[in-house]
């Protein structure tokens, strides 16, 4: 799996290439970060599980990662905001493999002797925190990590920031993350397994349709640690089964393919039979003097062009349509100039001989020859842009496809 990602980061660059022309700089630099990030990820060691810790003020993610570590690492408190830079914990040899990587990504890491070797946790700030930069540090880091445990409480579980702001737009990950109903103790007791199902239920109403919540009492008022075990082996479960990593890297490209999807167009617009049609139409029109009309029929065409094609297509297409009132008047000078160019060049004639002009269709001609040497260049440029783009995404998406249907 980690060749034909490889492969597929080439493929990546030549699709990002081939926009660049197509799509504005924004769009176009936030799909090549996250192309970077996943050639980042795929540079440090792939038999690791990097997963961060996610939830709400006093939810207890502290707690979880300070019960994991063996030791207070995190500090704990119901004070916003508890946590408000992210931490980080792996055993010791496997710090000093990650550091680089997490420091990139402004995170500190720590060593803990009983952390797994195979895992790196995260504790990432609160989600609502006051602080408005700890909610967006939130959302720029759950997208580089493998896998989110969101560790919510009996309180706020169906909280509708958690479950609008984050979960919904995360369903697509949904075999990446893992649910945690931490301070399970505090429930009546017996009602534990009604609590998760409803957890479930509500996960199910955000498109997240397979979850199975885990109850944890990571610091209880009495007694150790409840539920943590089973927390560290659902995470083992996702690694051993392919399930962390690799799909994670792979829907993070296709949602970044998506979305320069979206700004180049996608589907054909079925340019030659409208442009012919519209060139005639304006054609007859400027034969009749009829400018006015003969722009507006061109401006609709180029304005509707487009609106199909979008982005930096789009804005230079507006841009000739802008023009094409002067394209008219140069066009319809130029006529007047042929017929007065036709007339002296006719041999002398007779009062009584009829009509002394261009013909019709030499006129038509004429017109609608220069009307396309004004728009149809630029225009198939532009096309031709947009369709190699589309080109490079559409194999790209299929290498995409493949993948992800490889890992089902």
């Amino acid at each position: 799996m980690r060749d034909a990602i490889v492969e597929i980061l080439n493929k990546c660059d030549i699709a990002i290439a081939s926009c660049r022309t197509v799509v504005n700089d924004e769009i176009l630099e936030t799909s090549a970060l996250v192309v970077r990030r996943v050639r980042d990820r795929l540079s440090y060691p792939d038999n690791l599980v990097v997963a961060a810790l996610a939830g709400g003020t006093g939810s207890g993610k502290s707690s979880i990662l300070n019960a994991i570590a063996g030791s207070e690492i995190s500090d704990v408190g119901g004070v916003r905001p508890t946590t408000s830079t992210p931490l980080a914990i792996a055993a010791p040899e496997v710090a000093s493999q990650i550091v680089e990587y997490l420091g990139d990504l402004g995170i500190e890491i720590r060593s803990s002797n009983s952390v797994p070797d195979w895992l790196v946790l995260i504790d990432l700030p609160d989600t609502d925190s006051v602080e408005v930069d700890h909610g967006l540090q939130v959302e720029s880091l759950i997208p580089v990590v493998d896998v989110v445990v969101w560790v919510t409480d009996p309180e706020k579980y169906r909280d509708a920031v958690l479950h609008d702001r984050f979960l919904k737009p995360l369903a697509a990950y949904e075999r990446q993350l893992i649910f945690v109903m931490n301070q399970s103790d505090r429930l009546v007791p017996g009602t534990v397994e009604s609590v998760l199902n409803d957890l479930a239920l509500a996960l199910r109403e955000d498109g997240i349709d397979e979850s199975f919540p885990i109850a944890t009492a990571a610091n209880p008022t009495s007694g150790p640690p409840q539920g943590i075990d089973d927390l560290t082996d659902s995470i083992a479960d996702l690694a051993d089964s392919g399930v962390g990593l690799y799909p994670k890297l792979v829907t993070d490209l296709q949602r970044a393919v998506s979305v320069l999807e979206g700004h180049v167009g996608g589907a054909g617009v079925d340019f030659d039979a409208r442009f012919d049609e519209v060139i005639a139409s304006a054609s007859g029109l400027i034969i009749g003097n009829n400018d006015e009309a003969a722009s507006s029929a061109l401006t609709r065409f180029l304005e509707d062009l487009a609106t199909e094609t979008a982005g930096l297509v789009g804005e230079e297409i507006i841009a000739l349509a802008v023009a094409v009132p002067n394209l008219v008047l140069r066009v319809g000078e130029s006529l007047e100039t042929a017929l007065v160019e036709h007339r002296r060049s006719r041999p002398p004639i007779r009062w009584s001989e009829k009509g002394d002009s261009m013909p019709q269709v030499a006129r038509v001609e004429l017109v609608g020859q220069q009307l396309r040497s004004g728009l149809e260049p630029p225009l198939l440029e532009l096309l031709g842009r947009r369709a190699r783009a589309n080109a490079a995404l559409a194999d790209l998406s299929l290498s995409l496809a493949s993948a992800a249907s490889g890992q089902r």
